[in-house]
This record gives C-alpha cells, sequence and structure tokens, in this order.
C-alpha cells in the first residue's frame, strides 16, 4: 500500500507539474485564473510546474529509499493538507464552484491516504 501511494502521489504531483509548465495560462483558466502577461505565466510554470515537478521528484526517491518514506509521506500530507485547508478557506469566503469542490474533495481523500501510508510506515509494516 505505501509504495502504491507514494507512487501514486508522484504520478499525479510530476503529471500536473508537467501540464503547468505546457500551458500554465490554460489550466488555470478552468478555475478562473487569469494572466495577463509574460511574468504571471512564468510565476505559474515556476510556482505550479517547478514546485509539483520537485515534489513529484521527492516522492520518486521514497520509492527508490525506504528510509524516505516517511518524511516523502509526511511531506505529501502536509502539502495536501495545506492545499485543503486554503481551498476550503477560500471557499467559505469567496464562493465555491463544482470544480473546486471536486478538487476539495481529492484532497481531503488524499490526506487520508496518505495519513494512513504513513501509519503503516511508522509502526514498521510499510517498508
Amino acid at each position: 500500500m505505501v509504495m502504491a501511494v507514494i507512487g501514486l502521489d508522484a504520478l499525479i504531483f510530476l503529471g500536473l507539474g508537467a501540464v503547468m509548465l505546457y500551458d500554465p495560462a490554460g489550466l488555470m483558466a478552468s478555475v478562473g485564473v487569469g494572466v495577463t502577461g509574460p511574468g504571471g505565466v512564468t510565476e505559474l510554470r515556476a510556482m505550479y510546474g517547478g514546485l509539483e515537478i520537485g515534489l513529484g521528484i521527492f516522492c520518486l526517491m521514497g520509492l527508490w529509499r525506504p528510509d524516505w518514506r516517511a518524511p516523502v509521506l509526511t511531506a505529501c500530507l502536509l502539502v495536501l493538507a495545506g492545499l485543503g485547508s486554503a481551498r476550503l478557506g477560500g471557499m467559505m469566503v469567496s464562493g465555491s464552484t463544482p470544480l473546486l469542490i471536486k478538487l476539495l474533495i481529492s484532497e481531503v481523500i488524499s490526506v487520508v491516504i496518505n495519513a494512513g501510508a504513513l501509519y503503516a510506515v511508522v509502526r514498521g509494516s510499510g517498508g
């Protein structure tokens, strides 16, 4: 289970990062974020493309190095919990859309799954 969770985390972060490097304005438009110039596109590529690819590579390290699994799962758990918490807070303040609700649900599910995998590693059954 642990390896599958880390592998899925890696695929999601790497996939989203690649999409954001390729077409950041297009993906962000789907959630209502507009880009007004080249600086904005570059910033989206860096923060959403580069950062997510970096997290994806970090996850891959957890597949190869058993001693990295707990730190990888902790990082994923905290990143996803932060995203979900900020999204929920933003939805409460600014309103929501069906897509934002789906994203929030996926983040909550991912937090639970990563917490379960981290628990398995910490108790010694997720090597």
